[in-house]
């Protein structure tokens, strides 16, 4: 994942960076910004051998990226950033790193994927349609989000996220399931089938200086039948929560 993601980070900063030169600061037509951030959680796989998986909960570093020409947004923090909510009308689209990765003793490692796709909303409600374009799970994600407000100040916002997420059934099959060759007394074969996940969030957002962010989430996630029937699978929903920084490059 990190050598994908810093492919992808590299491939959009020699597309867009000839484009602006000016700071990381809203309304403007080009961001680039990075910063560190730390999430942890709860852990929903089970018999698992990767790092982060082998108990009940996870906690770690993660690299935060936020890259925007115009419409076109490559980024890991869109719940939090400002396309999710809005006063009117906006459309974009959307590039991230997204799966559900997972090994086992006998199970292939199933890897995250670079997914792209399309968001529009309207006020407080967004849709986002995201399809792996490496073909790794030739799976598709749809969400339908209701993103509240709670409070907003001149630096700061905080809001709720109510979303719904349906997963497809080579989404969940390549994440959630078990084949043939693979199965045994403690992974029997399994086929994933399409899901309905739901999920409830508090995000937060404060605008440091010119060029930083502070960021803040956390919430909880509920999976459908389709993930939770699945032998790597030992809870119905999950915790997670984090917080970070974002500091604009140009």
């Amino acid at each position: 994942m990190d050598a994908l993601l810093l492919r992808i980070l590299l491939a959009s900063f020699l597309f867009v960076a000839p484009v602006h030169a000016g700071s990381f600061a809203e309304g403007d037509l080009f961001d680039f910004a990075l910063g560190p951030g730390f999430e942890g959680g709860t852990n929903i796989r089970i018999n698992s051998t990767l790092k982060g998986q082998l108990s009940d909960h996870y906690s770690g570093l993660i690299p935060l990226y936020h890259i925007r020409l115009g419409p076109i947004s490559v980024t890991n923090t869109y719940e939090v950033q400002e396309f999710t909510t809005g006063n009117g009308w906006r459309a974009g689209a959307l590039i991230t790193v997204r799966g559900h990765p997972y090994e086992a003793i006998g199970v292939q490692k199933r890897r995250e994927s670079l997914f792209t796709g399309v968001y529009v909303g309207f006020k407080s409600l967004t849709a986002f349609s995201h399809t792996d374009v490496l073909g790794r799970s030739h799976g598709s994600i749809y969400t339908l989000a209701y993103t509240p407000e709670i409070y907003r100040s001149k630096s700061s916002s905080l809001y709720f996220i109510f979303s719904g997420e349906w997963l497809n059934g080579n989404y969940v099959d390549y994440y959630f399931g078990i084949t043939q060759g693979e199965s045994s007394a403690l992974m029997p074969f399994y086929v994933g089938r399409e899901t309905q996940n739901y999920s409830a969030r508090l995000a937060y957002k404060n605008r440091i200086s010119k060029f930083a962010e502070f960021l803040l989430w956390a919430g909880e996630k509920y999976y459908g039948k389709g993930v939770t029937n699945s032998p790597t699978v030992g809870k119905t929903w999950e915790f997670h929560g984090g917080f970070g920084f974002l500091v604009g490059l140009l």
